[in-house]
């Protein structure tokens, strides 16, 4: 399963199927503490347009104290859903993260210099999703937009992936960038 995204920004883009079917909507107003809204496609009654109805929300704070909301469940910080991974793991002084799905299985979100990538903890390390950045080809050709790749083993849980997935990426983005700042500074 892939999902194509309309932007670079996964936490502001509508995220369609191959065939143009919108699957979900993402929205991050500018802020200082920005609230990023997931929504998604739900059918509608036969004559109806179809509905989006929020499925998550990420408040955008620091790296472990950020609010996540998943499915009107309660309001959790990041610390309560990720767990830091091994010392001199992940990039830019943020470790790689393990979550427990709402399948009860342990994951683990690769942090890599450009992307994030989430494998199952088993001894294969079965790789769940691949992000694949929006990137320009050659100049006569079009560019490739970024899109979300769902393996066998994540397309239970879905929405979970997009939400934790929109949530890493973006702290990724936001450490990348401290790490560039801190780099000019010297």
């Amino acid at each position: 399963m892939e999902l194509i995204l309309s932007t670079s920004h996964p936490w502001s883009a509508n995220w369609s199927t191959k065939e143009g079917k919108v699957v979900y909507k993402t929205q991050c107003p500018a802020a200082a503490e920005p609230t990023i809204t997931i929504e998604k496609a739900f059918p509608a009654a036969e004559g109806e347009e179809e509905t989006f109805k929020a499925v998550g929300k990420i408040k955008i704070r620091g790296t472990y104290d950020s609010e996540v909301t998943i499915k009107g469940s309660p309001r959790r910080i990041t610390a309560e859903i990720l767990r830091k991974g091994e010392r001199n793991s992940g990039k830019y002084g943020l470790r790689d993260q393990y979550v427990t799905g709402p399948d009860g299985r342990e994951y683990l979100w690769k942090i890599l210099e450009k992307k994030v990538e989430l494998v199952l903890c088993d001894e294969a390390k079965t790789p769940v999703i691949k992000y694949h950045r929006h990137h320009a080809t050659l100049p006569w050709q079009d560019p490739k937009p970024a899109r979300l790749e769902i393996f066998q083993g994540g397309r239970e849980i879905v929405d979970f992936i997009v939400i934790t997935f929109i949530l890493v990426e973006k702290l990724r983005v936001a450490a990348y960038i401290q790490e560039q700042k801190r780099q000019m500074g010297r």
